[in-house]
């Protein structure tokens, strides 16, 4: 039974080993990605650009920067729109639809 760590403590332990593997020589880094690669599973490229990224930092996520577009009342006809045209698509068929000329 093979036991893999989890996402956590991936990211842990990449953090922990970032700055030695930006401060260490080739060979240093061969064997630090070697390491890396083998704990993680993570394949090698993808490892490489964890291990050479800046440390991430919780501030730099951001919620939604553009305003909404439509206010609730828009949003609710827009999705009663979507319903009506998906219930007739859906008790008539898209064959009927055609004949219905709803659009």
């Amino acid at each position: 039974m093979e036991k893999t760590l989890t996402r956590e403590a991936k990211i842990q332990l990449a953090s922990s080993l970032r700055r030695r593997y930006q401060t260490a020589s080739s060979r240093a880094k061969k064997q630090i990605l070697g390491e890396f690669v083998a704990v993680s599973g993570y394949h090698p490229k993808y490892a490489i650009h964890l291990l050479n990224a800046a440390e991430p930092s919780a501030s730099e996520r951001r919620g939604r920067v553009r305003p909404t577009l439509y206010d609730e009342a828009a949003k609710q006809a827009l999705i009663g729109k979507r319903v009506a045209e998906l219930s007739i698509t859906h008790i008539f068929g898209p064959e009927d639809e055609a004949q219905l000329n709803i659009r």
